[in-house]
């Protein structure tokens, strides 16, 4: 199983830690690998904000559902997870996630979140407004779905005579709400970094010698530009907001939507903790 060098996270970290963590769809099962090795370092979670499929996994884990959930979605096929797409067309996604969310409710149940055993925030944006909306009470369930209503995919959610869509639309890592649950270091984790060789700049000349990629299709175009966007805006984000410890799994071989390798994306996550323990606390990891 995994192991973990404890002192250098404790000494840097402490002994208590408020999580962030970010939007990444299937890319968000990296959190599991994250919360794992935190727990064998003997750091203690005190109080969680997620986005997206941060809001999923940490809300699963602060109701005390994530031993069954990571056992349910290492087993998932593409087939499992096509079944939980409910057409909805026309009515403001092409799914309703209707079944997905009762996929999560098996591990949640109808709890609420000013109930739950710390302290938690889904983060979501107002469609009306654009505004940021911290979901800190109520139906644990509704906080997650409206915090991860991608736009034209599920429906927004309507919460309080507001529609609610995503929180990735404003911030992919929510680092201010959770800066806002506890004074505690904040341990981030950023799901959609992206290595480039290439700043802004204009079009290079082409390289003959290279082959023409195919095109990207649709999956892999809606993927790549919402990881493309969400890495901008966590750039921003962070550099307002810099977190005590940032860790970015390497997972820019795994798309948006591949649930094909959960088992490797949860141990990226671990490894992303593994290598923050043996690396300067400044860089992230």
């Amino acid at each position: 199983m995994f192991q973990v060098n404890p002192s250098p996270l404790k000494n840097q970290l402490g002994d208590r830690v408020v999580l962030s963590l970010g939007g990444g769809a299937a890319r968000g099962f990296a959190h599991i690998g994250v919360i794992r090795a935190l727990e064998e370092a003997g750091i203690e979670i005190a109080a969680i904000a997620g986005c997206s499929i941060g809001s999923v996994v940490g809300g699963v884990y602060a109701a005390g559902g994530l031993d069954d959930y990571e056992q349910a979605v290492r087993g998932l096929s593409r087939r499992d997870v096509l079944g939980m797409l409910d057409v909805s067309l026309p009515r403001g996604g092409l799914f309703t996630g209707d079944k997905m969310a009762r996929f999560v409710q098996k591990f949640i149940g109808d709890q609420l979140i000013e109930d739950l055993a710390l302290p938690y925030a889904a983060v979501a944006v107002d469609l009306g407004s654009g505004a940021e909306m911290w979901l800190k009470n109520g139906s644990l369930l509704t906080a997650i779905r409206a915090s991860s209503a991608i736009p034209g995919i599920f429906r927004p959610i309507l919460v309080g005579k507001r529609w609610l869509a995503d929180g990735g639309l404003a911030c992919p890592l929510p680092l201010e709400a959770a800066g806002a649950l506890s004074d505690l270091p904040i341990v981030a984790v950023d799901l959609n970094a992206i290595e480039s060789d290439r700043g802004a700049g204009p079009l290079p000349p082409p390289d003959p010698s290279a082959a023409t990629p195919s095109n990207p299709g649709f999956t892999n175009a809606l993927g790549s530009g919402l990881a493309i966007v969400c890495n901008h805006l966590t750039q921003a984000h962070v550099a307002q907001n810099p977190p005590a410890l940032l860790l970015q799994p390497k997972l820019v071989n795994h798309g948006l939507f591949d649930v094909s390798a959960v088992d490797e994306v949860i141990r990226l996550g671990h490894q992303a903790v593994t290598e923050a323990a043996q690396s300067d606390p400044a860089q992230p990891a």
